[in-house]
């Protein structure tokens, strides 16, 4: 169910994921209007520091997704090569880890993957193209 925010509402990740083809398919136009573009979606963020938060926004995921960037790089972490779609990148403090949550395609349910190295996933993303 989407979650308000101010006035705009707050998509799920498995809400995308059940209609992933239609964003698919206006990747195009949504990447040229910001008020699809950025559709918050909850838990999507990029975490690196205490201090500094990036939200990740539909827009930004789709792309991602779409254009493989961060579907490739995550592909050596999981048993299962580009079923896991990647939304979340933080670091664990505590555990001294960088985690990574990612929706699994195939068993329609969320995961968590430890990772060493999120440099590159950051790169990615600021390489987007943003309207």
């Amino acid at each position: 169910m989407a979650k308000m925010e101010g006035t705009v509402s707050v998509l799920e990740i498995d809400q995308i994921f059940s209609n992933l083809k239609n964003y698919q398919d206006n990747l195009e136009c949504i990447i040229k209007k910001p008020h699809l573009y950025y559709q918050p979606i909850d838990c999507a963020v990029l975490s690196f520091s205490c201090v500094s938060q990036q939200k990740l926004y539909l827009g930004d995921l789709l792309q991602l997704w779409q254009q493989k960037k961060w579907l490739t790089l995550f592909s050596e972490h999981t048993s299962c090569p580009f079923c896991a779609y990647p939304y979340a990148i933080y670091f664990d403090y505590l555990n001294q880890t960088t985690i990574v949550k990612a929706w699994h395609s195939q068993e329609k349910r969320h995961v968590s993957y430890q990772i060493k190295h999120a440099f590159d996933f950051y790169l990615a993303f600021i390489q987007l193209q943003r309207p």
